[in-house]
């Protein structure tokens, strides 16, 4: 997710959990009925963030994980994680060995206004690798796998293939810090909508990066969000980048809100992705489109829903009838 659409979407979670301060407690007869206090066997694996269940259980982080297990989610995904006191890391990579949750990833690198990868800087290259460096403790802490790299903006002047090559030589940097860790490195394109001028946007380019690089520990982030702005066709995106897809992040188009609204058909999408045996996480880096406790279970029921996709004898029939050519 880029840094303006980080904002707005943190700032949707602040306004949908105001009602929090005036709430009183659920009781038994409030959850009855609902999914609200429901164990839930995920077919996928879903990765709830900070905020999305804080009008249950209130702002610590440590309830919002233990609520999550509780609703039989697996796995965890908090993007501000490398900002949290050290302390508070700890508790929480504590919190997720106790309820048997697995972190996803951490952001090692995510600036949106200045050339990094993509130019020649010595001061700014080093200080990415420094930001890595520091994830990478991060990472551990919590046991995570995953680190994510926004590569920086593109440079203004520098022919394409020079930030090219730029950039491959500062993540083969990246890599011989990762690599010894057992961990994996994740490059995450952003639409050139949400935010012009980054020197990664499509899919594409990853990919290219990928097989030029040809390192088993770098990895594609595939954001659905970014990626239906960035041109759509998510099917076969995922299909030509399958074989260096890391992880998946989910959120409704054009709002990033949860899934089940805007244009999207995402229950498709997951269908393919599990029907091809894919086992990645899907982090929920997405607002409430309602506030409060029944927003909650609003998301919660998008979710059940979700996760019924239809399993098909084979991913893609062929065409039947008229139309084709």
């Amino acid at each position: 997710m880029d840094l303006v659409n980080r904002r707005a979407f943190l700032g949707k979670l602040a306004l949908t959990t105001a009602s929090l301060a005036c709430a009183r407690p659920l009781s038994a007869s409030d959850r009855g009925g609902s999914p609200l206090n429901v164990r839930h066997e995920f077919r996928l694996n879903y990765a709830p963030c900070p905020g999305l269940f804080e009008p249950v259980v209130g702002p610590d982080l440590v309830d919002q994980i233990r609520y999550a297990s509780d609703r039989g989610f697996r796995f965890w995904e908090d993007l501000a994680l490398d900002t949290r006191p050290l302390e508070l890391q700890k508790r929480i990579g504590r919190a997720l060995a106790t309820f048997e949750m697995q972190a996803g990833l951490v952001a090692a690198e995510r600036t949106f206004d200045q050339v990094t990868f993509a130019g020649p800087d010595p001061e700014a290259r080093q200080q990415v690798l420094a930001r890595v460096e520091k994830a990478i403790a991060t990472a551990k802490r919590i046991r995570s796998r995953h680190l994510a790299i926004v590569p920086g903006r593109a440079h203004p002047t520098l022919p394409l293939e020079k930030q090219k090559a730029l950039t491959l030589e500062l993540l083969r940097k990246c890599l011989a810090l990762v690599e010894p860790e057992g961990l994996l490195l994740l490059l995450e394109p952003v639409d050139s909508q949400s935010q012009p001028g980054l020197f990664l946007s499509q899919v594409s380019q990853a990919l290219e990066l990928c097989q030029d690089l040809d390192h088993p520990s770098c990895q594609i982030l595939f954001d659905v969000y970014h990626q239906q702005l960035a041109g759509g066709g998510l099917i076969r995106t995922l299909d030509q980048a399958w074989d260096h897809l890391g992880y998946l992040q989910l959120a409704s188009v054009p709002d990033r809100l949860e899934p089940g609204l805007g244009e999207v058909h995402l229950q498709n999408v997951l269908a393919h992705l599990y029907q091809r045996g894919g086992d990645f996480i899907l982090g929920m880096e997405h607002g409430r489109s309602l506030g409060g406790v029944v927003g909650v279970e609003a998301l919660l029921r998008s979710y059940l829903e979700l996760d019924q996709f239809p399993i098909r004898k084979h991913s893609r029939p062929g065409p039947v009838g008229g139309g084709t050519r």
